[in-house]
């Protein structure tokens, strides 16, 4: 969501953009996108952690766990399986195949 705030190749950015007269689309560079942009992105950005906190607010807050606890799930976590393994091989795949 606040990929907008940023000037990059989103459609919306190049669209915004474009509407403008000339004299007005030379001060939209990367600072000028920026800095207009970011009353926007605070708003966004307190509204998006107010949001949050509400909606994923913890039912307790005891949040104490063992060292044994926390011990045994790293350990779990730590071994790669077959499926973790092709996970990991696409990604890489992915990554590869948008950075080219």
């Amino acid at each position: 969501m606040t990929s907008i705030a940023f000037y990059n190749s989103n459609f919306f950015c190049i669209y915004i953009r474009g509407l403008p007269d000339e004299s007005l689309q030379a001060k939209f560079n990367l600072p000028g996108w920026f800095i207009a942009s970011l009353p926007w992105l605070v708003v966004l950005l307190a509204g998006m952690a107010i949001g949050i906190n509400i909606v994923f607010k913890p039912e307790t807050t005891d949040t104490k766990m063992s060292k044994a606890y926390i011990t045994d799930e790293l350990t779990k976590m730590s071994l790669m399986d077959r499926n973790g393994k092709l996970s990991l091989g696409v990604l890489i795949v992915c990554i590869l195949l948008w950075a080219t």
